[in-house]
């Protein structure tokens, strides 16, 4: 009993250790065709048992051409899988390529198992679409691209060398290879390969390349048919696009064919089971070996052992492979075969062709000598047996009555003689059988006994059950008969006791009225499917006619009417036939799209086990509440992403707890995650803000300005506002705060700046001024020259006119040149020296500078700044300068002669920098 325990709970836990969204996903480069069911079958035979669920997903590598179509592929995983597989089996090495990226970022750390042949792959995803040829510079080796991933291998590779040794062992006569091969990228490499195998250790054959891009099917299967046996076929896969699909599938067609058409046998570097006789063997690792291997390192993976600790290793486990009925057609002689051989079909010896014949006659011979010595032994036991059979039936708890049967001359049943009755007859009827043995039914239903059925009971057989009162008790007996005609004349009637039954059936056919009037009252359809996804019957009428307008039509369909690609059937039937298996209940939602791919209707399914081979589901039409949802999740991310770029820090605040119920990305990164109560709180600002709550809770409101200083931060000045909000009888605390360290501190500098600009304009004199050129104004601030150089007014402004009419003639023409170059863009800036004359009493010598200060939208300049400043001062010593020259000029040619200046002249350039 221990034991039996230890098992059943041992059972148990082995099938509850997975949760129920836990799944193990396989992912195939192409697709499952049937050679790699073989290789998946181990897998789902071992996990599924055990509550973990497979799952299977084709990628077709081979069709995708572009980067944007391996985005597309990646992002239909992360919606068909929301969550991440417990581990990943990966087939062939384009589809670990295409969706490696996945398990660097939304996948990250979930263990994969990768199945490859090749040690070295594209280095870029382009090569991979574009089948380029594999160098240096474009490839690495597949364990570099795997750094960083929790990635195991599985290595099966082709063995080109030992299946080509193989061919010239069978074929003597061999002297030229035909390989066969279609368009995809592990073709193209299988190719460059078996061109430098041949070359450079078969040199004597010669290779013929057999291309999906050379030749069609048809043309394939005639060039097949015209070798002879000293033509060696090596079939790899031929894959071609189906058009006629709603989805492009790869589809291998030709492997099924090819050995009736060739008239040479066929080699493949692939286990395509060589039992089936497709194919005339290989040398290669049959496909359940690899899926045993798979098999230990997931189990190795799911218990959290890591990746780096699990070697590669599949080498040592590769055979020939070989069908000798395929071979003997070919008339290829038996002894070439190799001694390691794994032989199909092989011709088998007299005993195997009959061995059950012969097995059987000896069996027959035996079992004849063994009846005619115990025939006297069993006759002997015979009677025996008829006493023990008397007793059991005496003393058995069923009814039982045997009787004579009597008819009149036209072979009717009249009436019958009660022959022999048991116990459980005399209880029954409250007689002993000396009362009823010899006599006639008819006598016996006037003398009270309720036997009425005991006339033709046992002859007719519709009549299988009856029922009568009880003479004593007056209740109403139920029996089924199982009758035994022993002669013409005489039946036995054994009556087994239904009444207990019969009570509990008219308990449970008005159980089941009830539970039927329940089902009619549920508003949605209630259906019965089975485990093919076929609608058997719907239970109920339901009131919503959304999905089924007519319930009888929907009887006998297939769920495919409500399922818009194969695969979303597939896995439907998969949750079908799960709840069958294990006897739980599921519950998913999906999506029924219109032509156009619109969503027409959001269902809600509850599946329910039913019996073996059905399952109750229903089906809940949730569009109406469903698009309400995704609008108010619509408004909820929109109010949220309002509120998180808001720059102003927002947090409501429970009045009670003082825990934060919502804080926005300005606020955490104001306060800190972690910043929670500040009632009571050890900080000076803490403190202050525990006060304004109060205050708040007081008043209803509050307002402070108040000073903050945290860690690794400079000092704060935050403008605080908190309100009482009050919803469904509770009090949250609704704060804002306004960071104005900035504005105080951009006030300071820019009264700092204002101070040091005024120093520089007092101390060089300069008159800053703007040109209004759309209005025609001149306006000069005088504000910043000292008191003691100009004690007019700080403001001047002027029309352009008035200025120029104070600006001397000769000078005029020079400013309105250089000041139409720079409105014009000819120059950036410009700087003028001109003579000024009459205002406020100023007449002299100034200079200008000015620069373009705004421009309108379609770059015309309508502002110009510039400063001004009076330059008598310079040109004075510039005209004292002047008449100094000219003076010396004057002293040097009255005291000296032409000649002695020249000497004069270069004696003085000798000795200086300066030149006349």
């Amino acid at each position: 009993m221990l034991l039996l325990l230890g098992c059943n709970v041992g059972e148990v836990w082995a099938t509850t250790q997975w949760k129920e969204e836990d799944y193990l996903l396989v992912l195939s480069s192409i697709s499952f065709d049937d050679p790699w069911k073989r290789f998946c079958e181990p897998i789902r035979t071992a996990f599924e048992p055990e509550g973990l669920k497979v799952k299977f997903d084709e990628l077709l590598i081979p069709t995708l051409h572009t980067e944007a179509q391996i985005d597309s592929l990646q992002q239909r995983l992360l919606a068909t899988y929301p969550h991440p597989p417990r581990t990943v089996v990966f087939i062939g090495d384009p589809g670990w390529i295409a969706c490696a990226p996945l398990f660097r970022q939304e996948w990250k750390g979930v263990p994969v198992v990768l199945g490859f042949s090749q040690e070295i792959i594209p280095r870029k995803i382009e090569d991979l679409l574009a089948k380029t040829a594999l160098t240096p510079e474009n490839s690495m080796p597949i364990y570099e691209f795997n750094q960083g991933l929790n990635v195991a291998v599985v290595k099966y590779p082709y063995y080109v060398r030992e299946t080509l040794r193989l061919m010239m062992r069978l074929m003597p006569k061999m002297h030229k290879l035909a390989f066969i091969s279609d368009n995809r990228y592990i073709s193209e490499v299988l190719r460059e390969r078996i061109r430098r195998i041949c070359s450079e250790e078969f040199p004597s054959l010669v290779l013929e390349q057999l291309t999906t891009e050379k030749y069609s099917t048809v043309d394939l299967l005639q060039k097949l048919a015209s070798y002879d046996d000293s033509v060696g076929v090596l079939y790899f896969s031929w894959y071609m696009h189906v058009q006629n699909q709603t989805n492009s599938y790869l589809v291998d067609n030709i492997r099924k064919v090819i050995s009736g058409f060739a008239q040479t046998p066929v080699f493949t570097l692939l286990d395509l089971d060589a039992s089936l006789g497709l194919m005339s063997g290989g040398y290669y690792v049959d496909y359940p070996t690899i899926g045993e291997r798979v098999v230990e390192i997931l189990r190795k993976l799911l218990n959290h052992v890591p990746a780096s600790e699990i070697p590669v290793s599949m080498e040592g486990l590769a055979h020939p492979y070989l069908n000798c009925a395929n071979l003997q057609r070919l008339h290829i002689d038996p002894v070439r075969y190799p001694q390691d051989a794994v032989l199909y079909m092989a011709p088998l010896s007299f005993y195997e062709r009959y061995k059950a014949a012969l097995w059987s006659v000896g069996v027959f011979i035996f079992v004849g000598f063994v009846a005619m010595f115990s025939l006297v032994r069993i006759r002997r036991r015979a009677r025996k047996y008829a006493q023990r059979y008397i007793r059991l039936v005496d003393n058995m708890p069923l009814l039982y009555v045997r009787k004579e049967i009597l008819h009149d001359e036209y072979g009717e049943v009249v009436d019958a003689v009660v022959a022999s009755v048991n116990r459980a007859f005399e209880d029954t009827f409250r007689c002993k059988r000396e009362q009823v043995l010899g006599k006639r039914v008819r006598e016996l239903i006037k003398e009270g006994y309720p036997l009425d059925w005991l006339i033709s009971a046992g002859i007719h057989k519709e009549i299988t059950r009856i029922s009568f009162t009880h003479p004593q008790s007056g209740a109403l007996c139920h029996y089924d008969l199982i009758p035994f005609v022993s002669e013409q004349s005489g039946v036995e009637l054994f009556c087994v006791d239904r009444s207990r039954v019969a009570q509990a059936e008219e308990k449970l056919a008005s159980l089941q009225l009830l539970n039927q009037r329940i089902i009619d009252s549920i508003y949605e359809p209630v259906c019965l499917i089975n485990r093919e996804g076929v609608f058997e019957q719907v239970l109920n009428h339901p009131a919503d006619h959304s999905l089924f307008a007519d319930n009888e039509s929907v009887v006998g369909t297939s769920i495919r009417r409500f399922i818009d690609t194969d695969t979303e059937f597939n896995e439907h039937l998969s949750y079908i036939r799960m709840v069958i298996d294990t006897r739980t209940s599921y519950h998913f939602l999906h999506r029924i799209h219109d032509r156009e791919g619109n969503e027409q209707y959001c269902l809600s399914v509850r599946m329910l086990y039913f019996d073996p081979q059905c399952i109750i589901a229903f089906i809940q039409n949730i569009t109406e509440i469903d698009y309400e949802r995704q609008k108010n999740e619509h408004y909820r991310q929109f109010l949220n992403s309002v509120l998180d770029n808001i720059p102003i820090p927002i947090s409501v605040k429970d009045a009670v707890s003082g825990q934060y119920q919502l804080q926005n990305k300005a606020h955490i990164r104001l306060f800190g995650e972690k910043f929670g109560h500040v009632i009571g709180g050890e900080l000076p600002y803490a403190v202050e803000l525990g006060k304004m709550d109060l205050q708040t809770l007081q008043e209803g409101g509050a307002t402070r300005i108040v000073s903050m200083q945290q860690p690794d931060r400079e000092l704060a000045l935050l403008v605080h506002k908190k309100l009482v909000y009050s919803p469904h009888g509770q009090n949250w605390l609704v704060s804002s705060a306004v960071d104005i360290t900035e504005v105080q501190q951009g006030k300071k500098i820019l009264s700092e700046i204002n101070n040091r600009y005024v120093m520089v304009l007092r101390s060089i004199k300069l008159i800053p001024y703007t040109v209004d050129l759309l209005n025609h104004r001149v306006d000069f601030d005088f504000s910043y020259i000292a008191p003691a150089d100009y004690t007019g007014s700080s403001h001047i402004v002027w029309v352009d006119a008035e200025l120029l009419d104070h600006i001397y003639s000769e000078d005029r023409c020079k400013v309105q040149k250089s000041i139409e170059e720079l409105t014009e863009g000819k120059v950036n800036k410009i700087r003028e020296e001109f003579r000024i004359k009459g205002y406020y009493g100023y007449e002299g010598w100034g200079e200008a500078f000015a620069m373009v200060g705004a421009r309108d939208e379609s770059g015309v300049p309508t502002l110009l700044v510039g400063a001004y400043m009076r330059i008598n001062e310079r040109k004075q010593i510039e005209q004292d300068l002047i008449e100094a020259k000219s003076l010396f000029k004057n002293i040097i040619y009255n005291h000296f002669s032409i000649s002695e200046i020249k000497a004069k002249y270069i004696i003085f350039s000798e000795h200086t920098t300066f030149r006349s």
